[in-house]
């Protein structure tokens, strides 16, 4: 639901995943051990998560995910060093 995404409860941007685990390259969930336990969850967990605000953003899979996060840090601070 919207009014759960971090951009709905006091954050004014947001880049990162939803789900909170998945591969470091390509964007993908895991449950990891959970999973067994969850099996009902694993059509859920498919395609990329990774979001820019409330849409889903398209890195590059070359990178690792630090280097997303690296990234998008610094163009935040250019975007507020005025401030």
């Amino acid at each position: 639901k919207k009014k759960f995404l971090p951009t709905y409860r006091g954050f004014d941007e947001f880049y990162g995943m939803y789900v909170g685990a998945a591969d470091h390259y390509e964007r993908i969930p895991s449950l990891g051990n959970a999973s067994k336990r969850f099996l009902a969850l694993d059509y859920l967990l498919t395609g990329r998560d990774l979001h820019r605000q409330d849409e889903p953003a398209d890195p590059e899979t070359d990178f690792h995910s630090t280097d997303l996060y690296l990234k998008e840090a610094l163009n935040v601070i250019s975007r507020h060093k005025t401030q």
